[in-house]
């Protein structure tokens, strides 16, 4: 090889099979049936009706979206023992107006805190026509079943109903 010749060209072909398995482990994981993603599809849609079963038979413990909220900020875990895969009646203002299917309620803040997130309460199907009555400020109690705490929220709730 003289000075004047150019390099071989290097070949891609380790870039497109690493590109390809990673592709491929990432659908595999996340999207088919069997996969962790699609596990957790599939256990939602199952539970989904187990949910809303429960919230419609039990009783629920009474809390307030104030002390939830805080409950979780302070510490996740103990939260998570005593609200978490429980039907809970939450007592809360509302802070946002209401979505379609869901509504948030004010948080409490614990001392020297800042606010993070506010309580989510999405409702079943069969009782998202609750919501367009839902203004402002207004103090609600709505029953649904606690799923932890979410990205956004300081308590999840899911299957919800509005209660008197």
């Amino acid at each position: 090889m003289s000075i004047d010749e150019p390099a071989p060209k290097k070949s891609n072909t380790l870039w497109y099979i690493l590109g390809a398995v990673g592709l491929v482990g990432i659908f595999g994981c996340c999207c088919v049936p069997g996969g962790v993603g699609g596990y957790w599809w599939y256990s939602n849609k199952v539970t989904n009706e187990e949910r809303e079963k429960k919230v419609e038979t039990e009783a629920g413990l009474a809390v307030t979206a104030n002390d939830l909220s805080i409950a979780y900020q302070e510490n996740i875990g103990a939260a998570d023992a005593k609200f978490k895969d429980k039907v809970l009646i939450v007592t809360g203002n509302v802070m946002n107006a209401p979505t379609a299917d869901a509504v948030t309620l004010k948080p409490g803040v614990p001392p020297n805190k800042i606010a993070i997130g506010a309580v989510h309460c999405t409702f079943s199907d069969k009782n998202k026509s609750q919501l367009t009555a839902m203004k402002l400020n207004d103090q609600v109690k709505i029953k649904g079943y606690c799923t932890g705490m979410g990205f956004l929220s300081t308590g999840t709730l899911v299957q919800c109903k509005k209660v008197d």
